[in-house]
């Protein structure tokens, strides 16, 4: 399975509030039902495009892959069939993955799993950087930079120790955070926090952390580099599912938190 945790800092946003004084000048003010609907509707969307990104590749190099999880799937959820496919959707977006086949994905060479294991990361970026080019035309790249730089620098910061919890988000703060933006201005907060998911999951995701996809591509290495011997993939396996739940009780934790500090 390739997870991604949309796990979006706040420090991202709040990188951004102190140069865009006109479009957050509403910040503080909640957000409409309107600006709250569409927040969960480009979060959910990213997610899908991220997704859909390894199904695609997994599906292109060969590899067989059964289920597309869009949430993580756990009660309550929607299956929807797609052809021979499966497609998961829950509302805990702390988590989502592809269900691809593990015997012929360790068998591949080292190339054919970057390939799948960076498609997901890839599609955001590729995402964000077309629209970035279709709504300021080639002030777009300057703006696809700016926002990977500040991804990147996050989540070195993340990596080494430099911010706290305190400045991470669950899905539940990113969606308050963001419902705000687009409260203040409609089309460009929303054209803002589109590109900010995009590029955002996409970083976080090529952290090298195992369970998420700069550690899968990692563990891919090593795997390959012992030539998949089974007691090297017994430890990757091993090492992936430890992370996995770590990983899933930090957002679970940061998602209380959010909750309560919304509530009170």
């Amino acid at each position: 399975m390739l997870p991604v945790c949309p796990c979006i800092r706040a420090f991202y946003i709040h990188r951004y509030l102190d140069k865009s004084n006109h479009i957050f000048s509403l910040y503080k003010k909640g957000g409409s039902p309107m600006s709250v609907f569409v927040s969960i509707c480009q979060l959910i969307l990213v997610v899908v495009i991220h997704e859909w990104g390894h199904a695609y590749a997994a599906s292109r190099l060969g590899f067989s892959y059964d289920t597309i999880f869009i949430g993580l799937p756990v009660q309550p959820k929607k299956i929807f069939d797609y052809g021979r496919k499966k497609v998961i959707v829950s509302p805990w977006l702390i988590g989502g993955g592809v269900n691809i086949s593990e015997k012929g994905l360790l068998k591949a060479s080292f190339p054919k799993k970057i390939l799948v294991y960076g498609a997901g990361p890839v599609f955001n970026i590729a995402t964000g950087f077309i629209t970035a080019y279709l709504i300021f035309g080639k002030k777009g790249l300057m703006i696809t930079w700016g926002f990977l730089d500040a991804s990147f620098q996050a989540t070195v910061m993340l990596l080494t120790g430099q911010i706290g919890l305190e400045q991470l988000s669950s899905p539940i703060g990113i969606v308050s955070i963001a419902s705000k933006a687009i409260e203040a201005d409609f089309l460009l907060g929303a054209v803002f926090i589109w590109l900010l998911l995009n590029f955002g999951v996409a970083m976080a995701n090529l952290a090298p952390v195992p369970a998420l996809d700069g550690g899968q591509i990692w563990m891919g290495a090593i795997c390959s580099l012992f030539g998949n011997k089974p007691g090297i993939v017994k430890i990757v396996k091993y090492l992936t599912s430890v992370f996995l739940v770590l990983l899933v009780g930090g957002m679970l934790f940061l998602t209380a938190r959010d909750i309560a500090q919304l509530m009170w």
